[in-house]
């Protein structure tokens, strides 16, 4: 998972000078006692994005460990907010990603969410 993560954002960084931003250091990591569950979570900004949020979480029994990224647009931008999660289990992968829309009016809707519904209905489970 931490290959994945350094991937996606080698990528990111490729097309987005990121600049960190702050994080209060105790949400920036926390960890449950025994190890149970752990969780760190970074946040940048950049040009034309009001924020990058990536979070990676592991939790012991049962074995589950999770990478979420989250893309904010500046809301000068008609375009919706990207999540996407990587969540991995001991015998099986999943990946959800889900293009959130900002706003709920008609024309919006239309040309963010009602286009991707033929993809929506072949895939969701």
């Amino acid at each position: 998972m931490d290959q994945l993560k350094d991937k996606m954002l080698a990528m990111i960084y490729g097309r987005y000078p990121l600049e960190p931003t702050p994080i209060p250091e105790d949400l920036r990591s926390i960890r449950l006692p025994l190890g149970f569950m752990t969780l760190q979570l970074d946040n940048w900004r950049a040009p034309k994005v009001r924020k990058v949020n990536v979070m990676r979480s592991k939790v012991k029994l049962p074995r589950l460990e999770i990478l979420a990224l989250e893309i904010y647009p500046e809301s000068c931008y008609d375009i919706p907010l990207l999540a996407i999660d990587f969540s991995c289990m001991k015998k099986k992968t999943f990946i959800y990603m889900n293009f959130i829309p900002l706003f709920r009016d008609e024309e919006y809707l239309q040309r963010y969410v009602e286009r991707l519904q033929p993809v929506v209905s072949r895939y969701a489970i």
